[in-house]
């Protein structure tokens, strides 16, 4: 075979190698995006189970200061959530909001 011939089989392996390649990366993204979101979830799970009346509390407090951000955090950040816990004196035995400032 001369160097001007054309290898159809040697070029069809590589295409399938690069497509086989192009949807592993594809599917190995997605599957974070999707461990991500799960684990997002898990997350919200267990701090609803563990406190979740304080975190509705936090919540609603945050909803109406226009914190909505704050509260996002709030409830992916364990050291976030205890901060504005302290800054909005909600105790885990309070049933009343309590809020300084106006």
């Amino acid at each position: 075979m001369s160097i001007y011939e054309y290898d159809e089989e040697k070029h069809m392996r590589q295409v399938r190698e690069e497509g086989i390649e192009q949807g592993r990366q594809e599917g190995l993204a997605l599957g974070k995006q999707e461990g991500f979101a799960l684990g997002k979830q898990e997350e919200l799970q267990r701090v609803l189970e563990a406190g979740g009346n304080r975190l509705c509390r936090l919540g609603e407090v945050l909803i109406n200061a226009d914190r909505k951000d704050d509260l996002l955090r709030a409830i992916v950040n364990e050291s976030c959530r205890e901060q504005f816990y302290k800054e909005f004196h909600i105790d885990p035995d309070q049933e009343e909001l309590r809020q300084d400032g106006p």
